[in-house]
């Protein structure tokens, strides 16, 4: 099958910032852009990071919204979830770019699986206990490793669920392990950076859960993809 010119624009762009040189990545943002202006969904995505975070070029936040927002309507459903942070964000709040809450439920109705578990975490929040439990546990069915996360927590406090430590803290821990991976894969990109962050963030609360919250008599070490992902550290 032959390429769209957007197609091959995007797959060279992702070739030199995999390079991560300051002349690559400017590059690269050229690249993303010119797939951009050519329709492509995630090249918007991709670019809008760039433009948000300042790679590659100098940080314009009218142009991050602008462009988010377009691969969101284009169907790339990252980026409606990636709007919804935009729109809670200080920084962003002049740009006009709609409600939080209809992006996330465009998002969700994309089927993205880190957008149903922010759903779920509201509702359940507001109240609606059932159902926002039951969309982050359809989160971590398509597994999303924020579902994972979020469930397990609940499990491990007890506050919206039964408390059951071990199943807790397995799938604490098999969110952390997939959020590993993610960003060992993107390791190279500067515009998947939100990865590397969150995946830092978690798993310094976690470290901090189990070093604060007696396992009740539970040995860590006999939770078994607990102490897998341990040993393998």
């Amino acid at each position: 099958m032959r390429l769209t010119i957007a197609q091959w624009l995007f797959r060279l762009a992702r070739r030199f910032e995999r390079l991560n040189t300051k002349r690559a990545i400017e590059r690269a943002v050229q690249l993303y852009r010119e797939a951009s202006h050519h329709g492509h969904p995630e090249a918007m995505y991709r670019y809008a990071e760039c433009c948000r975070l300042g790679i590659g070029m100098v940080l314009n936040v009218k142009r991050a919204c602008t462009w988010c927002r377009r691969s969101a309507e284009s169907g790339y459903s990252i980026a409606a979830t990636s709007v919804v942070g935009l729109c809670r964000s200080r920084f962003f709040r002049d740009e006009h770019i709609g409600s939080s809450d209809y992006w996330l439920k465009l998002a969700c109705d994309m089927g993205e699986p880190e957008a149903m578990t922010e759903m779920g975490r509201i509702m359940r929040d507001r109240g609606e206990i059932e159902v926002g439990i039951a969309l982050i546990r359809r989160a971590v069915e398509l597994g999303s490793p924020y579902g994972m996360l979020c469930l397990g927590s609940a499990l491990w406090n007890g506050v919206f669920l039964d408390d059951d430590v071990e199943a807790g803290v397995v799938l604490m821990f098999r969110g952390l392990e997939l959020l590993r991976c993610q960003v060992w894969r993107s390791s190279s990109f500067a515009t998947d950076f939100d990865s590397i962050v969150t995946w830092a963030g978690w798993t310094v609360s976690v470290g901090k859960m189990m070093f604060s919250f007696p396992f009740g008599g539970k040995d860590l070490l006999t939770v078994p993809d607990a102490s897998h992902w341990l040993l393998r550290r």
